[in-house]
């Protein structure tokens, strides 16, 4: 006993130096701190509080080793979860009084810890799905996004609510994120696997609580307008989903086939199920409502930091959805850049819809940016599938994706979104629709081609075009004339003279290109050149038609000035 005391001792002593030189080193005036801009997003605001928050973080370590020698002393009275509990409390505790943000995140950690752990233990021996312990993590988290969103108001809680914040976001992005994926579709079909949460009162009840607490909270925060309505709404959304979730019987996300290799079985999936597809569109859409949330609440309540966030969760999703992507078709070169060209679109179009939510928009820049980084990649895009090595491409290994596919629902929601911000882009009269538009369409369209409808057998035995081969190269090859046609008449009907040059260098490069390329080689050389002549002078004459057009316009435009 005597021993436990000499160990007791020093810990005792080391909290009692720590709260003492604390008052000293806590001394810079809270004026001078709120005068800095973004403050309260500093780890520490001085080096005075750097060493105060340490003090303070290693006295609730100690404070738990103390406990714990203590506990083991007198023969193990309390579990771990328990220390866990009364030590995580009293950490808040501290946290709150003195603000130190260290100290509150490791307590919350601690605090969530402890009911996992002890959920874990209630379901113990009565199988339990793993779904309920899991949803009441995630109401957890957002319980840590409402108080964020309470505690943001008051000047002396705007780094506490930061910390609720950051713990409240990324374990319900995180969770979006992976039940978009096909393994999250898997993990969330297995968590649902086992009885009703019902056979524990406890878990029943925390979750009760945890539920009872969000509407109470976001019904205040309503009330006093500490949050947009819009937010609320998909706090709400997210809360009856999640709810959902917690009473759903097991889920069967995909169809399975038997397989047999050797004297071993085995199950494959090969399609989504009825309730896979389901989940997989909620899902994904979820998840990017919920990444373009945060770049819309930036913009609301004018954070720069929670626009980085936000677009860095944009990003992060585009990566990742572009390696599932990735993953599914292996390494054909050729699908592989047609989800490159999708996802940079998709990226243009986020940066043309945060580049519009400021007030200096700069037109012109935006235009030349989107036009090279939209046009490029898709043009030449079309020009290695109206070729010889892009049909073999097309052809080979490829098979196409049966309605409700996991990958056809991923491709179909991301143009969506596209779309939807074309039409906020219209509504607001910013003068790139016309081009979002334009890429919507031939995206869409190849889309629906190449992972839908049939591309098998594109070559005979004998290394020549089928009828079906032949059928696609005249489609490709006309999609291809139409783009850098539509390129050119795009720049007419919008003055650009940019769009009119970049359409006269694809075209001749389309002209050099099928010269040399296998598709023309039957033709002869000079029925060649009769047919790229009269081409190249009915485009002439359009063009010419249309210079002139532009000229008479400016023309008039500088006579009704100088009247």
């Amino acid at each position: 006993m005597f021993g436990f005391f000499n160990f007791l001792i020093w810990p005792i002593l080391i909290i009692g130096v720590i709260f003492f030189f604390v008052r000293f080193l806590r001394r810079r005036r809270k004026a001078e701190v709120i005068k800095e801009k973004d403050w309260y997003l500093q780890f520490s605001l001085s080096k005075e509080d750097t060493v105060s928050q340490f003090f303070f973080l290693f006295s609730v370590f100690f404070l738990g080793v103390t406990i714990l020698a203590f506990n083991k002393d007198l023969g193990d009275p309390l579990s771990l979860r328990t220390i866990l509990l009364l030590v995580s409390v009293i950490g808040l505790g501290i946290g709150y009084y003195f603000k130190v943000i260290y100290t509150l995140a490791v307590s919350l950690i601690g605090l969530v810890g402890w009911w996992g752990a002890q959920a874990a233990e209630w379901a113990q021996g009565k199988d339990i799905k793993g779904a309920a312990l899991f949803v009441g993590l995630l109401f957890i988290s957002i319980l840590f996004y409402l108080l964020s969103r309470v505690h943001e108001k008051k000047v002396k809680f705007k780094r506490v609510s930061i910390v609720y914040l950051i713990l409240g976001l990324i374990p319900v992005t995180a969770t979006l994120f992976l039940f978009s994926t096909k393994s999250g579709l898997r993990t969330l079909g297995e968590i649902t696997k086992g009885a009703s949460f019902f056979a524990s009162w406890e878990i029943t009840f925390s979750l009760f609580v945890f539920l009872v607490s969000i509407v109470g909270i976001l019904v205040y925060a309503l009330s006093k307008n500490l949050i947009f309505k819009p937010e609320a709404l998909v706090i709400g959304f997210l809360v009856v989903l999640f709810s959902i979730i917690a009473f759903l019987p097991e889920q069967t996300m995909f169809l399975q086939q038997r397989m047999q290799q050797w004297r071993y079985e085995y199950y494959r999936d090969i399609n989504l199920s009825g309730s896979g597809i389901l989940w997989a569109i909620i899902f994904n859409i979820l998840v990017l409502i919920e990444a373009f949330g945060l770049v819309l609440l930036s913009y609301f309540k004018k954070e720069g930091w929670l626009n980085k966030i936000g677009l860095l969760f944009v990003g992060a999703l585009f990566i990742v959805k572009f390696f599932e992507w990735q993953n599914h078709w292996g390494s054909n070169p050729l699908l592989i850049s047609m989800a490159v060209v999708m996802f940079l679109t998709c990226g243009l179009t986020v940066y043309l819809l945060v580049k519009s939510l400021r007030k200096k928009f700069n037109l012109k820049i935006e235009d030349k940016i989107y036009s090279v980084l939209g046009l490029v990649p898709l043009t030449f895009f079309l020009f290695l599938l109206s070729s010889e090595s892009g049909l073999k491409n097309f052809n080979f290994n490829v098979q196409s994706l049966p309605f409700f596919s996991y990958l056809l629902i991923l491709t179909t929601i991301y143009l969506l979104l596209n779309l939807i911000l074309w039409f906020y882009f219209f509504r607001t009269k910013i003068n790139l629709f016309r081009e979002i538009t334009f890429l919507i369409a031939f995206l869409f369209l190849l889309t629906l081609i190449i992972l839908v409808f049939p591309h098998k057998n594109l070559f005979t035995e004998s290394n020549e075009l089928s009828g079906l081969g032949i059928f696609w190269a005249v489609v490709f090859n006309l999609m291809l004339f139409s783009e850098i046609v539509g390129i050119i008449f795009l720049g007419y009907f919008n003055n650009k003279n940019f769009f009119i040059n970049l359409g006269i260098v694809f075209m001749s490069i389309l002209i050099f290109v099928k010269y040399f390329d296998w598709f023309f080689a039957f033709l002869d050389k000079s029925i060649f050149f009769i047919g790229a002549g009269i081409l190249l002078f009915v485009v002439g004459w359009f063009m010419e038609k249309g210079r002139r057009y532009m000229l008479s316009a400016i023309k008039k435009e500088e006579i009704s000035q100088n009247q």
